[in-house]
């Protein structure tokens, strides 16, 4: 594949995430036949044309161009394999990457972010480095502007969130909330969806720990309506935990409830025993006894109405 046919499928990617026909980003560039051979390689994208689909996207082109390049590199999936573990929390791989190579040196800049964001955490994981000096050196890699953000801009926003919100500070909690409200803003994500179904899920358990419950409950729903559109079916159960969890301190009980039996037989399709009766018991410790018997109860009608199938 050449360069400008990974433009151009990234220009299109793009335009599926900010919800644009096919027609809407093309008028005033080309037709929609020449923007069909754009993607499959039969003509190549010019410069300007590319200028020109960034400004309908708002985007900055130099950013764009080495976004897009960065993420066929050899480079990125060396350090992308890095971020994995890190989120396993395997910190002897990147200990062992960090110490062979003490002098790498980074053809894409945001290869080069998120790598300096993978080990700054893991100098902070290991006491290298104290929470004022790790928060600075996260915001030290955010661009001046976020009315656009990529995938190192929410992840690094996600990791600041966190470490605020034990100060009662939501200034990048908010940053990151008006994104994730808003996806159309968010770019280069592609692949990267079910990182970003978490992060929807970590923003409201932020806000419900401030108790601020109706941002955590309007996040949660954005989450559910973003993983289900992307088939992002992991972290539903978490999200409508979250919206029940909400609306019950919320005092809407009846409304909680419903969102439960959304969450339970969600899981319940999925036969993930061991996800039912986490939820049972979290259920248990923060709803109280009585909406425990009754998502019991709505549990064993499910397994009534399953067996009766399986006998027809």
């Amino acid at each position: 594949m050449n360069t400008t046919t990974h433009y151009a499928l990234h220009i299109d990617d793009l335009r599926i995430s900010k919800g644009l026909t096919v027609h809407e980003l093309c008028e005033g560039i080309c037709d929609d036949s020449t923007y069909r051979r754009y993607k499959t390689g039969n003509k190549d994208i010019p410069i300007y044309k590319i200028k020109m689909f960034c400004d309908k996207l708002g985007l900055d082109l130099d950013e764009f161009l080495s976004n897009t390049m960065s993420k066929t590199s050899i480079e990125y999936k060396k350090i992308y394999n890095l971020y994995y573990a890190m989120q396993k929390k395997e910190w002897k791989i990147i200990s062992d990457f960090i110490d062979k190579n003490q002098n790498i040196a980074f053809f894409y800049p945001s290869n080069k972010t998120l790598y300096s964001f993978i080990s700054n955490t893991y100098l902070y994981q290991i006491k290298k480095i104290y929470e004022d000096e790790y928060i600075q050196n996260l915001i030290n890699l955010l661009p001046g502007s976020l009315n656009t953000a990529s995938f190192n801009d929410v992840i690094i926003l996600e990791k600041i969130s966190d470490i605020e919100v034990n100060h009662h500070i939501v200034t990048h909690l908010n940053i990151l909330n008006e994104l994730l409200l808003n996806p159309k803003k968010l770019y280069l994500i592609k692949n990267n969806e079910h990182v970003i179904s978490n992060l929807y899920v970590n923003v409201s358990i932020f806000y419900s720990r401030l108790k601020l419950f109706h941002e955590s409950y309007a996040i949660a729903e954005k989450g559910i309506s973003f993983s289900l559109k992307h088939n992002q079916y992991k972290a539903l159960p978490r999200l409508y935990y979250l919206l029940a969890y909400t609306l019950f301190n919320l005092g809407k009980q009846v409304s909680a409830l419903k969102e439960l039996t959304y969450m339970f037989a969600h899981i319940y399709s999925t036969k993930k025993k061991d996800q039912l009766d986490y939820f049972l018991k979290l259920v248990n410790e923060e709803f109280g006894q009585d909406i425990y018997d009754q998502m019991k109860s709505y549990l064993s009608l499910l397994d009534l109405s399953y067996n009766n199938k399986k006998e027809v």
